[in-house]
């Protein structure tokens, strides 16, 4: 049996868990113990994603072929701030020095997650940018959070970000993540690696920002390919709705 070691975090109401070792991988649910329950389908899925961009899984495909036992090696309740903004999880892996060749991998997956990003939208005709269903954010407004949270990430580490121009969602990814590549290259293995607390307490590395960079644009990536099939879409609303209790429009991150 494999032990599959895994972080549950709280984030804007929903729980995630995080699998060691698997950038970008995560599994989201209404309550920790379902989003415990689901990661090893997430680690599935994750080599499924690796496979289709023809990226070698290595141990991770044995991992899918035998009995795991979860080891949950931290759970955190997100928290809040004087202002009531949230503060989220720094994980004891957030504190991995980050090399160069960590970082050649994860800018290699980002790359992937772009990639399915800028598929699904050649999906979806460019007049349909700006409309916004059911309430729900139009493509547009997802893609300028996309580059908002990517500098947001940048700006958590003590690089410098640029404020987003919304006016064309497609440039602002483009610059944001740019500018990502081009700041942690430049980083030293000392900046890459010290902790540094933001203006609300909450706790960032350079491999931390890149978590979240990557599971974000992952999980927006899937929410824009669902816009592409209508009846997927609203299941998927109705299946978010009852798992979050009607959060799903609000966001996350």
């Amino acid at each position: 049996m494999r032990s599959l070691r895994i972080y549950v975090e709280d984030i804007a109401g929903d729980w995630f868990a995080w699998i060691e070792g698997c950038p970008g991988a995560y599994a989201r649910a209404g309550s920790p113990e379902q989003a415990i329950q689901q990661a090893p389908l997430a680690l599935g899925n994750y080599v499924a994603w690796l496979r289709s961009h023809n990226h070698e899984a290595g141990a991770l495909s044995d991992a899918t072929r035998t009995s795991l036992y979860i080891d949950v090696a931290e759970r955190y309740k997100a928290e809040r701030s004087n202002d009531g903004r949230e503060v989220n999880a720094f994980f004891a892996c957030h504190a991995a020095p980050l090399t160069n060749k960590d970082l050649d991998e994860y800018l290699c997956l980002l790359s992937y997650a772009r990639s399915d990003l800028l598929n699904a939208l050649r999906e979806i005709p460019p007049d349909e940018y700006h409309r916004a269903p059911f309430g729900g954010r139009s493509i547009s407004a997802i893609l300028v959070h996309i580059a908002e949270a990517e500098r947001r990430a940048l700006a958590s580490v003590g690089l410098n970000a640029d404020a987003v121009d919304g006016r064309d969602a497609l440039l602002a990814i483009g610059m944001a993540r740019r500018d990502t590549e081009r700041h942690l290259r430049t980083m030293d293995d000392r900046s890459r690696d010290r902790v540094i607390a933001d203006a609300y307490g909450e706790r960032w590395t350079a491999r931390k920002a890149l978590d979240r960079v990557l599971w974000h644009e992952r999980y927006h990536a899937a929410e824009v390919a669902e816009r592409t099939n209508p009846g997927a879409f609203l299941r998927s609303i109705l299946v978010r709705q009852e798992a979050a209790g009607d959060r799903s429009f609000a966001g996350v991150w």
